[in-house]
């Protein structure tokens, strides 16, 4: 089945997601028609597998709704056959054999299929050493995290002439900058700032004629990391004209971080670890909430080696070569985590019982 799209009216993002497909499947164009079969793995409503099977017309392209039941979708892929997956999704590989192949821009491939990884010439990639944070999402992440030196933009939503105010909620807010435009921020709105601290930020703006493509510009040039959680904006009635998530809008640079509230539950990311010893390192804030275990109690003994409010640090010994330990990741605090960097080290080549 192929797709046809109007690509004149294309979003950049979809137009990226084209290119950034092809490139990844490149050196795989000469491989057999048989193995030439993509799964897909989304979130309900997401366009993007149709933006994948328009980048690779010979090939045959198909959907695994993740918002649906897990495990049963996972069922339906076929042997020797590919699984592109964004990073925040995690494979449930201890049920199948799935063979990490390569990661670009935020895409993970695995090749699935004795006969597919054969001809691939795939070494069991270790991966011990790469800095992880692809979790599993127990529920929706709704907040937008704008680094340092980034800014966030949109929504872009029209508005008719009068006065509006626009509420920001989220964290470390107190030191950014707001700017308003109209056509994509061509021309700049003027803005007054009614409230602005730590938590929201509020402020005020008047149009004097119709206007499209309306942005609220949140600028950081001062936190390593702020939070935008939700916007909204009203007119001089207080009606409510529009509001979205933080995850509605866009930063100018991606934030490769997790946000994890109290007793959420997150799995690191698919890994395959030897015999011996393993320093395991949580960095971020608010660490002090968070917590380790691994279930796979039989073979592995995990333990607390320091914790403080920005780094949590965890030995992991394994008595026999483990593939994808179940290691679960719990916040208990009363205040949203903020994960930047989940790190395994092997700490050396040592025979378990020897000090």
């Amino acid at each position: 089945i192929y797709v046809m799209k109007d690509c004149k009216n294309t979003s950049n993002s979809a137009k990226n997601d084209v290119d950034e497909v092809r490139m990844l499947f490149q050196e795989y164009e000469e491989l057999n028609d048989e193995y030439k079969t993509i799964y897909y793995l989304y979130e309900g409503g997401s366009k993007r597998a149709v933006n994948v099977q328009y980048a690779l017309r010979g090939w045959r392209v198909a959907q695994v709704d993740m918002k649906s039941d897990y495990n049963m979708n996972l069922n339906m892929i076929e042997e020797n056959s590919f699984v592109l997956a964004r990073k925040e999704f995690f494979l449930d590989v201890q049920n199948k054999d799935f063979e990490y192949v390569c990661e670009k821009n935020g895409m993970l491939l695995y090749a699935y299929g004795d006969e597919l990884i054969s001809d691939l010439q795939l070494d069991e990639n270790h991966r011990e050493g790469v800095s992880l944070i692809s979790l599993l999402k127990t529920d929706e992440i709704n907040e937008l995290v704008v680094r340092s030196g980034a800014q966030s933009y949109g929504p872009y939503v029209s508005l008719e002439p009068g006065t509006y105010h626009v509420k920001i909620q989220g964290c470390d807010l107190e030191c950014a900058e707001v700017l308003v435009g109209k056509d994509c921020s061509t021309v700049l709105i003027d803005r007054v700032i009614l409230e602005q601290d730590s938590n929201k930020i509020e402020l005020a703006f008047s149009l004097d004629s119709y206007s499209e493509l309306i942005e609220i510009k949140v600028d950081n040039s001062d936190k390593e990391y702020l939070v935008i959680e939700n916007m909204e904006i009203t007119d001089e009635s207080n009606n409510l004209i529009f509001e979205t998530k933080g995850r509605g809008l866009y930063s100018t640079i991606p934030a490769n971080v997790y946000i994890m509230d109290a007793n959420r539950e997150v799995f690191l990311e698919p890994v395959i670890l030897d015999k011996g010893k393993y320093m395991i390192t949580i960095k971020g804030r608010n660490m002090e909430g968070i917590k380790m275990e691994c279930n796979d109690l039989s073979t592995c003994n995990l333990s607390v080696l320091a914790k403080n409010a920005d780094y949590v640090i965890y030995e992991l010994i394994c008595s026999e070569t483990v593939k994808y330990p179940n290691i679960v990741i719990d916040s208990d605090g009363s205040k949203s985590a903020v994960i930047k960097d989940v790190i395994i080290e092997s700490m050396s080549e040592m025979q378990i019982g020897e000090d």
